[in-house]
């Protein structure tokens, strides 16, 4: 079985869902020894880029090697006209279909592609439009909860791309129960997977001296890990961290990200004086196993999620989660520990961490459905179902 890994990505900016990815393709070598993988790079046009003062361009690689997995890199560009009609007026689902045809012929030996974001997914479909080769489409987020319902036109192309993968994996529940809105006659299934190996329970004298060095000589430490951006909720961080500060003396916070809120977040943590606050800024992920081991207790009050990579980070390092009950949150740390986004959030979520700090020994563990081994034999037998489905169509 020769298999094509498509994703769009970009390197230099690996966050959840990219390091999801990575990390599936980096296990799904294991089994399957014939893979090679390719990432949509998107660079902005020169008008683009001279808004966004984005004005230095690293060379256009052929190859790029992550994680010790060679990628091919298909670029493409995004004028400053497909920005706006993609992202501002949502009347185009894809920045630039046109570039992406060129790569059609690139995939025209293989068995099966699998393909991760719109553009690959778009990619897909013309493959398999020329050359019937299906592929499978997996969901992240975003893509499912947000982008269909922006327009009519977006919620038409999605549904194309859903009803025209051979099958669709969804990384929550809820964002598979979201995606009937879509489609409802496509052929589904959950797919959860565990975080990196990296992440796990550190020995209580490393946590110190990690602490040590970051600054921090509190007993307690509560945090938040993610972009500083509107739909994280982030802007509610302030009044959670100024009640717990009320309530815990000896309790420091920690901040970790990088977004266009980030100004305002900390102007509002200084309005409410909080204290003993150490925002980090963004971190490299291997950096991310230290810190998250630093917390007690991780809040995520996210206005939506698909299933949030963070939350499964903490529990693998023995790190309690407090969250919203939005998307895949509550499939992740327990509706125990979710709580709705209204009026009483801000107390419910406090009393729920104030609940964790006072009793230290009530540490959690990964739930078993996030298993490496359950997700790689899920996806084996997929594609070996989507092969034999393809095989007796064409005979047919």
């Amino acid at each position: 079985m020769k298999i094509a890994k498509i994703m769009v990505g970009n390197p230099d900016n690996k966050k959840g869902f990219f390091n999801n990815v990575i990390q599936r393709i980096v296990h799904l070598k294991t089994l399957e020894s014939d893979v090679d993988c390719y990432i949509i790079r998107i660079e902005h046009g020169l008008m683009l880029s001279f808004l966004k003062g984005n004005f230095r361009k690293k060379p256009r690689e052929e190859y790029t090697v992550i994680d010790g997995i060679t990628f091919k890199n298909l670029w493409i560009d995004l004028s400053l006209i497909n920005y706006v009609l993609t992202f501002r007026l949502h009347r185009k689902l894809i920045i630039s279909p046109k570039q992406l045809k060129r790569f059609i012929p690139y995939f025209k030996d293989y068995d099966l592609l699998s393909s991760h974001d719109i553009e690959a997914l778009y990619l897909s479909n013309l493959v398999k439009e020329r050359f019937k080769i299906p592929f499978v489409a997996t969901w992240h987020g975003s893509d499912i909860n947000l982008r269909p319902f922006d327009s009519a036109i977006l919620m038409h192309e999605i549904k194309n791309l859903i009803d025209s993968a051979s099958h669709n994996f969804f990384v929550s529940q809820k964002l598979l129960d979201k995606s009937d809105d879509v489609s409802k006659l496509a052929k589904k299934s959950v797919l959860y997977t565990p975080p990196a190996l990296d992440f796990f329970n550190f020995e209580p004298q490393k946590v110190t001296e990690i602490k040590k060095s970051l600054g921090i000589n509190s007993k307690y430490v509560v945090g938040f890990v993610g972009s500083l951006i509107p739909i994280k909720n982030v802007m509610i961080l302030p009044q959670i961290f100024e009640k717990l500060q009320n309530e815990f003396s000896d309790i420091s916070f920690l901040v970790v990200g990088e977004g266009k809120l980030e100004k305002k977040l900390a102007a509002a943590f200084k309005d409410n004086n909080i204290k003993n606050l150490h925002m980090l800024g963004k971190k490299k992920p291997n950096e991310m196993p230290t810190l998250m081991n630093c917390l007690d207790v991780l809040i995520i009050p996210s206005l939506n999620e698909g299933l949030p990579r963070v939350t499964l980070e903490a529990l693998s390092c023995g790190v309690n989660v407090v969250g919203s009950n939005r998307g895949g949150i509550p499939e992740a740390i327990g509706e125990e520990n979710c709580f709705e986004l209204d009026n009483e959030f801000i107390s419910k979520a406090t009393s729920k961490i104030s609940f964790y700090l006072n009793n230290p020994q009530l540490k959690p563990s990964l739930p078993d459905k996030f298993s490496w081994d359950a997700a790689l034999d899920q996806e084996k037998q997929v594609h070996n179902d989507v092969l034999q489905a393809n095989d007796l169509a064409i005979k047919m």
